[in-house]
């Protein structure tokens, strides 16, 4: 059986309930978090221990030794047969596999799709009608009530990634009611200082100006990582719309003093260069991932490739 991720984030005991959990997809904050979400269901209070096992071949059962149930996570998913499913399913234990998209888990992930004791938890990065979703949820828990136009404000600055979009929110606790109101809530989500923000802005200015620029603002991981977010949001934003008069409507109103930049910048990147970004971003994320302790090299590097992408 097939499940949304966001479902199973804003309603995580509506009989979620499986014996197999299959996360897949591209969007890796959104996979920890349903990770994270499916082991709260199964917690010790509920009987269970969390486990981690290389592969499934390295399952033995416990059960009568400790007279308590484990919930397993493993991130090797090679060499998972049906018939081994339906045996280990007898021990009343739970496992949860995860694994980024490639082609050789299709069939992998149709036997998951298929069978009734099990989820498959596809995990992409959110759109705006997802960040709708998750938002007005938020909104509900906390008894929070905002105009039209500011809600649609906030959800544009909301970032797709999972894992910045809920800090965001986080922050919105740290506001009493009576405070809630457009200046100290769009500053207080701003994923990052005016001059992290304004560095993409800067994008085509000379490099020894660029670099100068980020070694002033970017001190730390946490900025390296709110900048990045923010140059990927903007690079999305030109990147999805294919005329100018689409992407001039798209740009939120809150960046009105930028629409001049960003018209411009559209109209300097053809079909060859953008693909080129979208392999650049890509590609930049999986290093920071890999190489979390060169994050603020490989930024710079970053920053440096795009603008010659753009210029180029």
């Amino acid at each position: 059986m097939r499940i949304d991720p966001i479902e199973l984030i804003i309603n995580p005991n509506a009989n979620n309930k499986k014996t197999f959990y299959f996360i897949s997809g591209n969007e890796f904050t959104l996979m920890e978090k349903t990770k994270n979400v499916i082991f709260d269901i199964y917690n010790k209070e509920s009987g269970f221990n969390k486990k981690k096992i290389k592969n499934l071949s390295l399952y033995k059962s416990e059960i009568g030794l400790f007279e308590s149930r484990n919930i397993y996570l493993i991130d090797d998913v090679k060499n998972i047969e049906e018939d081994h499913l339906d045996k280990i399913k007898l021990n009343e234990d739970v496992f949860v596999f995860i694994s980024e998209n490639s082609p050789k888990n299709k069939s992998l992930k149709n036997i998951f799709l298929k069978r009734s004791d099990s989820f498959l938890i596809d995990c992409y990065e959110m759109n705006k009608q997802i960040k709708v979703r998750l938002f007005n949820s938020y909104l509900n828990k906390k008894n929070i009530i905002l105009e039209k136009e500011l809600f649609w404000k906030v959800v544009d600055i909301l970032d797709n990634k999972y894992l910045f979009f809920e800090k965001e929110l986080d922050k919105l606790s740290l506001l009493e009611n009576q405070n809630i109101n457009e200046d100290n809530l769009i500053r207080l989500i701003s994923r990052s200082s005016p001059n992290i923000e304004k560095i993409f802005f800067r994008i085509l200015d000379k490099s020894d100006v660029l670099i100068d620029n980020y070694n002033k603002n970017i001190s730390n991981q946490s900025d390296v990582y709110n900048l990045f977010a923010s140059v990927k949001k903007y690079c999305s934003l030109i990147i999805n719309n294919d005329n100018l008069n689409d992407f001039e409507n798209s740009i939120p109103k809150y960046l009105f003093r930028e629409k001049s930049f960003l018209l411009s910048l559209f109209n300097y990147l053809d079909h060859n260069k953008r693909k080129k970004i979208i392999a650049l971003v890509s590609n930049t994320e999986k290093t920071m991932r890999i190489n979390n302790e060169l994050t603020m090299v490989i930024c710079l590097r970053f920053l440096l490739n795009l603008k010659r992408i753009i210029t180029s």
